[in-house]
């Protein structure tokens, strides 16, 4: 399975991943449960709330932290709890807005010049 994955750098130095994936939101809601509410918030309706949207971009970490194994998503047990991740993103509010926008709504890759040259000489 292929997702997009949103590489950050928590200001410990320590790369993160951000993903979703529905699998994943399920393991993440199973565990936290008053995160679904938030997540549909944030979907459904949009938000400026600033602390909302570090809650989604924590999700987004836990669903980059899943392994899986054999048929299983599980997240394993040493992971940053809300706090910490809050503590570890830098702290500037455009980064929070540019990094939710891009976890959201990827950008698609797109075919170089060269390439679709090529393509209409063939």
């Amino acid at each position: 399975m292929n997702n997009t994955v949103l590489p950050i750098t928590l200001t410990n130095g320590e790369k993160a991943g951000l993903t979703y994936f529905f699998r994943g939101l399920n393991v993440v809601f199973a565990k936290n449960p008053d995160f679904r509410e938030t997540w549909n918030g944030l979907i459904a309706k949009g938000s400026t709330d600033v602390l909302d949207i570090i809650t989604g971009l924590y999700i987004g970490y836990l669903c980059g932290q899943i392994v899986r194994k054999d048929g299983k998503c599980t997240l394993p047990a040493e992971v940053y709890a809300l706090e910490e991740f809050t503590d570890l993103l830098p702290q500037e509010i455009p980064f929070i807005f540019k990094t939710w926008a891009a976890l959201i709504s990827p950008k698609k890759p797109t075919v170089s010049a060269s390439r679709s040259s090529a393509k209409q000489g063939s």
